[in-house]
């Protein structure tokens, strides 16, 4: 066991006949901190006077293994160094004003080293790991419905220590320790105070972005990123410097892994390689599938695919199949219903199933018959470091196919920007980024080419070597390179003269006059404060939060909503493209009947209209004619959602960076602030953003967190318009024909919305009313489950204590809902309001302000 951390030491000991007071070999090896204090109670000064306790146990008696600066943080204990074991502090709180003269001893690789995926515990000591590496690396979770908190391991070498000081009602980090050397998990604190509401609320830092670990040991820092537990090599060291000709220009039987950053030109490679393989290599192009994240990031493909055509291309390049991971498996969970039972295959259910679900079924499909993907002549798939979890492993299925069909594949990335791992950061057995990673480069190592890029086309010179050595601190998983290279660059963003409360009309017209700005918040709460101020200043613009998945077009229920034909043919549906307005930037009426007509997979002049819808919802088709997209030129994101995208002008709070001078951060916060200094084309600024403390809490029935803001004990604004807030149902319920012309004609983006609290019955609901002027129209109830976490969030004894009314909600798009077939069939109301079974909803955000009626 050379090198090894770990001290075996028996707790078995012969009996001599020697008394208990006076066995001095007993008590010699006791160095527990709670049997010696123990006996220290039970014996008083005895043991000392008798000379049966060293000095060394005195030391461990008076010093005790709780802090008493960190209230109740249980950092002291045995350490072996040089061969001895001593008593010492483990404590890597750096923000404690004490803590320089308690660890005088401090080295930053403390917080970042312990890391057992890149160790090489079965090389170095030929054993099994009797724990896998994710039941270490991870902190394990306990989660209820409104709360998780850093929990524990019951594999009897792990034991976990909970403090909570009562008197302030303040948790306390939660630790591991294991027998010997001593390893820690600590969860990461933020430069401000966590805040913790009651006994449901989450325990959120305000400036964190997603809950990672640091982690601490007593080796020395590996200082690369070891992709493979028991290679010790440096994966990003095998990929070699090309130039985007190479992949633009290859075969259709090549695979290609690029992983470079942002602007070095992966989009315009995946574009032009597409525009080569269907112009030169004569690919029919609709045997070329590309995979994407967002209908967003589908929508810029579509647009460059499009204009290829406008500037004299191959027609052909509209055909490409571009999607979204949940389009194509929904596609191809309704492919294998229809063509694959009688193959074996067993369908799901597809009554309310959720995205991780669709993908792993589909994941299954692909895996029993890799067939299914025998047309496919090229795969293509881009941001792949966003990949974790079910859709990690949907992508793998599909590239073995592909490797076993003889397809060529592409896939590109940029290992700096994977800021996703905190979708599965309660499952250890989940995928990660890095898992990834590690599999891909498995699966393809014999047979692709691992490719970088480097030259940075969208940023001007100062932007792009701004985030140089960061981004090579981050491939060699240097944490203090990573801390000083943030604040370097800190140093040299410019601020803007006004905080965000300042902004106004006049100087937001003024930064864009270089192009378009956009302002990057932390998260969604964020987002929403700073979008309210603007519209109250009027400043138009558009928000970036959740990308919703059932946003379709509403041109479609404005064409189909009343139409109560069951066919309809070409010049029928242009005349009514034409009464109703319809204009779609790049796209002519006629335009957009072709593609209704592929996707029917129909031919001819005439479709059937609910096949159409049919085939829109089973196939999750993401083509932007199809879905409700809102564009403007200053657009409020989070990171998050700015992702993959690029501005002229990006700001970002001044608290981004500040918040790295004082610690070290996790990997993955290094990572969110890559990408949001690597948005801008031209200008990069910070301003204050952040005037308040933000709490949240889980959402009922949607997969989301609902923030709120509370001042002074009184909880003053909430989230409102996630998911499922509101019923689609609601927009057809009485006075359809009436509801459905309004929404499509008086009520446009950005208009004011609020929410009313009715009482009636022992019974309170909250109505859903659009405002304009002093005319208020009600379009429908907020749902069951919104009443339920306003309920959750607010303390309330009686119905008359919730808000009165809720403000500051506004309209972010008019979109189509698509009802399944079954609902239109058996559901008399939707085939009285809506014969095809579609109709326009109101998709509306905002940090509702909470006015009550009682004090």
């Amino acid at each position: 066991m050379n090198g090894s951390n770990i001290i075996y030491s028996s707790n078995v000991y012969l009996v001599d006949n020697t008394s208990e007071k006076n066995n001095a070999a007993f008590y010699a090896r006791i160095f527990d901190y709670g049997a010696l204090k123990k006996l220290s109670s039970k014996h008083g000064s005895l043991l000392p006077r008798l000379g049966l306790l060293s000095e060394f146990q005195l030391q461990i008696i008076k010093e005790g293994s709780i802090c008493v600066h960190a209230k109740g943080d249980p950092c002291w204990g045995l350490i072996r160094k040089n061969n001895e074991v001593t008593w010492g502090c483990r404590c890597i709180n750096t923000e404690c004003k004490l803590f320089l003269s308690c660890r005088d001893d401090y080295t930053e690789k403390e917080s970042l080293e312990f890391d057992p995926r890149y160790s090489s515990n079965e090389e170095i000591y030929r054993y099994d790991n009797s724990l896998n590496h994710d039941d270490i690396y991870f902190p394990l979770k306990f989660e209820t419905e409104e709360e998780y908190i850093d929990g524990v391991s019951d594999l009897n070498s792990i034991e976990m220590y909970k403090l909570q000081d009562t008197k302030n009602n303040e948790k306390i980090n939660v630790k591991r320790v294991m027998n010997g050397e001593r390893i820690s998990i600590v969860e990461k604190e933020s430069t401000d105070e966590k805040i913790v509401i009651g006994d449901d609320d989450e325990e959120v830092s305000i400036f964190d972005w997603e809950k990672n670990a640091e982690y601490v040991e007593e080796e020395e820092e590996k200082d690369t990123f070891d992709f493979d537990p028991t290679s010790g090599i440096n994966m990003f060291e095998t990929f070699i410097l090309a130039s985007q000709e190479k992949v633009i220009n290859g075969g259709m039987d090549e695979i290609y892994f690029v992983d470079a950053g942002p602007g070095t030109g992966k989009t315009y490679c995946l574009i032009n390689k597409i525009n080569y393989m269907v112009g030169d290599l004569q690919i029919r192009p609709d045997e070329i599938l590309v995979l994407s994240f967002t209908n967003s990031a589908v929508a810029v493909i579509k647009k460059r695919l499009n204009k290829f055509v406008k500037n004299g291309g191959d027609r052909g390049l509209r055909n490409v199949d571009v999607r979204t991971f949940h389009s194509f498996a929904w596609y191809l969970l309704h492919h294998a219903q229809d063509n694959y039972i009688d193959e074996g295959w067993h369908p799901p259910s597809f009554d309310g199933m959720s995205f991780d679900t669709s993908v792993y079924e589909a994941s299954r499909f692909i895996d029993m018959f890799p067939d299914v993907l025998g047309q496919i002549s090229y795969f293509m798939v881009d941001e792949v470091q966003d990949l974790t979890g079910s859709t990690a492993q949907f992508v793998l299925s599909v590239i073995k196919a592909c490797i076993k069909n003889g397809c060529g594949i592409t896939a590109l990335g940029d290992s700096c920007q994977a800021i996703y791992d905190y979708n599965v950061e309660y499952d250890p057995e989940a995928m990660t980024s890095d898992d990834f990673y590690n599999e891909m480069y498995r699966l393809i190592k014999n047979d692709g080419e691992f490719l970088r890029f480097e030259h940075n086309h969208r940023q001007e010179d100062d932007l792009s070597n701004l985030t140089v050595n960061l981004r090579d601190a981050i491939l060699k998983n240097s944490a203090s390179k990573m801390k000083e290279e943030a604040l370097l660059i800190n140093e040299k963003i410019h601020p803007l003269e006004k905080t965000a409360l300042l902004l106004d009309d006049n100087y937001v017209e003024e930064l864009r006059k270089e192009g378009n700005v956009c302002f990057l918040c932390r998260n969604n709460g964020q987002t929403l404060r700073l979008s309210t101020l603007l519209k109250r200043r009027n400043i138009i613009h558009s928000v970036q939060t959740n990308d919703n998945k059932y946003a379709y077009a509403s041109w479609i229920a404005k064409i189909f909503w009343d139409y109560g034909i069951s066919r309809i043919e070409r010049d029928i549906f242009l005349d009514l493209m034409d009464r109703e307005g319809v204009e779609l930037d790049g796209y002519s009426a006629l335009d957009i009947w072709e593609k209704i007509v592929k996707i029917s997979d129909s031919y001819g002049n005439e479709i059937i209209v609910r096949d159409f819808l049919n085939s829109l919802k089973k196939k999750k088709a993401s083509d932007p004619v199809f879905m409700e997209l809102v564009q403007n030129d200053v657009i409020v994101s989070n990171i998050h959602r700015a992702k993959g995208r690029e501005y002229d002008r990006v700001i970002i709070d001044e608290s981004l960076i500040n918040n790295f001078k004082n610690r070290l951060k996790s990997i993955g916060e290094y990572k969110t602030l890559y990408v949001a200094i690597t948005r801008p084309k031209k200008n990069l600024n910070n301003c204050k953003m952040q005037f308040e403390r933000m709490y949240y809490k889980k959402a009922k029935n949607a997969d989301a967190k609902r923030w709120f803001v509370r001042n002074n004990g009184k909880i003053t604004h909430v989230e409102t318009g996630i998911e499922n807030d509101i019923k689609i149902f609601q927009f057809i319920k009485d006075s359809c024909f009436q509801r459905q012309e309004y929404i499509s004609t008086s009520i446009k983006p950005g208009d004011n919305l609020k929410i009313k609290r009715e009482i009636s019955e022992r019974k309170i609901k909250y109505s859903l009313i659009h405002c304009i002027e002093d005319n208020e129209t009600v379009l429908g109830y907020m749902s069951s489950s919104f009443v339920e976490d306003l309920f959750k969030i607010i303390p309330y004894r009686r119905m008359i204590e919730m808000p009165a009314y809720i403000e500051d909600i506004f309209v972010e798009s008019i979109c189509t809902h698509i009802a399944d077939e079954q609902e239109v069939k058996f559901i008399r109301e939707i085939r009285n309001y809506s014969p095809t079974g579609v109709w326009n909803w109101v998709n509306f955000r905002g940090m509702g302000h909470l006015i009550y009626d009682t004090y």
